[in-house]
């Protein structure tokens, strides 16, 4: 009998507005802790290795890893034992998702919009393993669309697509390009993600002003935003730090700011999952003059080589990798690995949306005022990173070099 190449596609994105996802309580027992560590691990592996751009960067590491967990349900063998080296995943890694969705979907009215939603987009006639099935409904409250590939791809391609613009209120578009859903298309997994939220004290529009931003090559005159409010402020050997919470402290961004004589390289080089915990248990709550210029980036990474370099390596080879646990079969290989991501910050808020889309094809502290406040005029490259507050997920990060 003739085997045909079935190719899986898996897209994730991040949207701005706030509804609750209805996912499956998982048992007591399990926490969002291990979910939290795997995404927090990824934020800071990943960005040494997408930062080596010189410009602006934006990316979703919550995205970014539930899309490689919900293709990591699907694994067995080394390309199992590989996957979960490389970006933590636990035994329970798909319940400890399953809380952590539960959580950051969970804040009070108005304290800001945050939806995250999953859909699959199998080929009529393909039949799932039915404990794969079950962790796609159970842990991420997956929707099933069965569709046509063979008749019409494109036509496929083009709903998916307005899946994602919808569920990203239009920021992200056209993330499948043309050509990447074929006749021999097995799959497409999606998970969407969409933030917006305003500043618990927000900037005044009437204090914005041009200021001077010095970047590595040019000097510009940007609009920069400015208060005086207290914050949790970090010292650090290359850097300082502030953390500013959206409305009702459900979510917060960090700015991360080279001192003066030092580069962003510098402060690059000291970013690792260690220091992101040691900067929340070791700030403290200083008055501060916050000069913030405002800024909106979009980036779109190809993910292949970044995944390979952090260990994720079978996965992407035909005839090594495993996904037998979605079908039943060794004929399944990751093909294409995707992201496109999107950031605004103004006076009011923050906006964000990101797209992670996965190609598949088978083979055959205490409290202290000082007199006056401290200065943090954000006038040359930084590092932002946005934080869900109750579980310490990072939801977005990148630098901007030329707001």
């Amino acid at each position: 009998m003739k085997r045909y190449l079935f190719p899986l596609a898996l897209c994730l994105f991040a949207s701005l507005a706030f509804a609750k996802t209805s996912v499956a309580a998982p048992q007591a027992t399990v926490t969002e802790k291990n979910a939290t560590t795997a995404v927090n691990h990824l934020a800071a592996d990943l960005y040494r290795l997408l930062a080596e751009t010189d410009g602006n960067i934006c990316f979703s590491p919550y995205s970014i890893s539930t899309a490689f967990a919900m293709t990591f349900a699907g694994t067995a063998g080394e390309t199992a034992q590989e996957m979960s080296r490389a970006l933590y995943f636990t035994d329970d890694i798909h319940r400890s998702n399953a809380t952590l969705a539960r959580k950051i979907a969970g804040g009070p009215d108005g304290s800001g919009e945050l939806h995250v939603a999953n859909s699959l987009w199998p080929r009529r006639e393909y039949v799932f393993r039915p404990p794969f099935k079950k962790i796609l409904e159970e842990s991420y409250a997956t929707e099933v669309r069965p569709q046509d590939f063979v008749k019409n791809p494109e036509r496929v391609r083009s709903a998916i697509n307005d899946w994602v613009a919808e569920k990203t209120r239009e920021k992200i578009l056209d993330l499948l390009a043309p050509g990447t859903v074929r006749e021999d298309t097995a799959l497409v997994l999606v998970n969407a993600i969409y933030f917006k939220a305003s500043w618990l004290n927000a900037f005044l529009e009437a204090n914005t002003s041009p200021e001077v931003f010095q970047s590595p090559q040019k000097t510009y005159e940007v609009p920069t935003m400015k208060k005086e409010e207290t914050l949790s402020y970090y010292e650090g050997t290359n850097f300082h730090s502030i953390k500013m919470l959206y409305r009702h402290g459900m979510f917060s961004m960090t700015v991360l700011l080279p001192y003066e004589g030092r580069s962003l390289a510098d402060l690059e080089g000291a970013l690792t999952y260690d220091l992101f915990n040691m900067m929340e248990r070791t700030a403290q709550k200083r008055s501060v003059e916050v000069w913030l210029p405002k800024f909106r980036v979009e980036s779109t990474f190809r993910l292949n080589d970044a995944m390979r370099a952090l260990g994720v390596e079978r996965a992407f080879v035909p005839g090594e990798a495993d996904f037998s646990g979605m079908n039943g079969e060794q004929d399944l290989y990751i093909s294409e690995a995707v992201h496109k991501a999107f950031i605004e910050v103004e006076e009011k808020g923050t906006e964000a949306a990101a797209a992670t889309a996965i190609g598949m094809r088978a083979t055959a502290a205490p409290v202290f005022e000082p007199e006056e406040p401290l200065p943090f005029h954000v006038d040359r490259p930084f590092v932002y990173l946005i934080r869900d507050e109750i579980s310490g997920a990072i939801l977005f990060m990148g630098k901007v070099v030329t707001p």
